[in-house]
């Protein structure tokens, strides 16, 4: 598994989502991050995809991390391990939005300790918005009411797409990427700190968070006192975090609610063992015609460490 940099030679559009018709919905919004499958042409499996600006990368704030609100001073801290996560400060606070280093996350996040730092999408890249028109097939003249807009990421100096994934397949030294096929060159690849390489070994009864690297997907949802599985590890819910979910659909395929990456699942192991950092929940949607094929590709990976402080 490797972090490979990206750097684009102009904007990039990873439209949302939601289905997109000119003269029906005028404006089409891109998303950050992009769901891990427009880069299934490039590699075997991806894992998450990251910003990564000069020599750190960063991933989205954990849904349990918590800010006060607009007015409010202070630094971000993560959720108590209450059921529901009531707060015993009397200063309001509301999730945080952002992104946090990937130091941060393992040095301060992963050990229980709030106070990161959190920067905004803002800080790595602008939003440009283009006007266009449908053109009739025929005539290639415009038609009446398909004016539309669509959102472009340009990304700042010094600022890359980081993609978390294992073997390349058919990537290049230039590559299209995006809704416009727009060119973007590999500029390297970098390894991972040791904290993801080592496996974590499980006790009984102890309690750990699984934070989302990609969309995942758990059959029949997830509700507390549920019973969920991790490479083959069983694991009793005991809260969600929810980043938000959305529709996903391939190319003819069905839609299936996913939740969103840096959505934060606390779980009770409930048994012994050793279980890969970076881990996949057991599960496949029944519609999928292939459900190996689900899991091999990074859908429902996430990052799993033992609750500390």
């Amino acid at each position: 598994m490797k972090l490979y940099l990206l750097e684009p030679y102009d904007v990039l559009s990873f439209g949302g989502l939601k289905n997109f018709s000119a003269g029906e919905s005028h404006i089409q919004k891109s998303s950050f991050p992009p769901p891990i499958m427009r880069f299934f042409p490039y590699f075997r499996k991806v894992y998450s995809i990251l910003l990564v600006k000069g020599n750190e990368a960063y991933l989205p704030a954990p849904a349990d991390c918590l800010v006060p609100r607009k007015g409010e001073e202070g630094d971000p801290i993560i959720a108590p391990l209450k059921f529901p996560p009531v707060l015993e400060e009397e200063k309001p606070y509301e999730p945080a939005k952002g992104f946090v280093s990937v130091r941060d996350f393992v040095e301060r996040y992963a050990n229980g300790k709030g106070k990161f730092a959190l920067k905004e999408l803002s800080e790595f890249l602008n939003t440009e918005m283009r006007v266009g028109v449908k053109l009739s097939v025929s005539s290639r003249t415009s038609e009446e009411s398909m004016l539309y807009s669509q959102d472009f990421l340009r990304f700042k100096e010094d600022t890359f797409l980081g993609i978390l994934a294992s073997e390349a397949d058919r990537l290049k030294s230039l590559n299209k990427m995006g809704g416009e096929g727009k060119l973007a060159k590999l500029k390297g690849k970098k390894d991972l700190a040791e904290f993801f390489k080592k496996k974590l070994t499980l006790k009984k009864g102890n309690i750990y968070k699984l934070y989302l690297l990609s969309h995942a997907f758990v059959e029949g949802g997830i509700e507390k006192g549920k019973v969920i599985k991790i490479e083959g590890k069983e694991f009793k819910v005991l809260w969600l975090h929810s980043a938000g979910s959305e529709f996903i659909s391939g190319f003819r395929k069905p839609f299936v609610e996913m939740l969103r990456p840096a959505s934060v699942l606390i779980l009770e192991a409930a048994e012994d063992g050793g279980i890969p950092r970076v881990c996949q929940i057991d599960s496949s949607p029944s519609v999928i015609d292939r459900k190996k094929s689900f899991l091999e590709r990074g859908w429902n990976s996430g990052i799993i460490m033992e609750v500390k402080g």
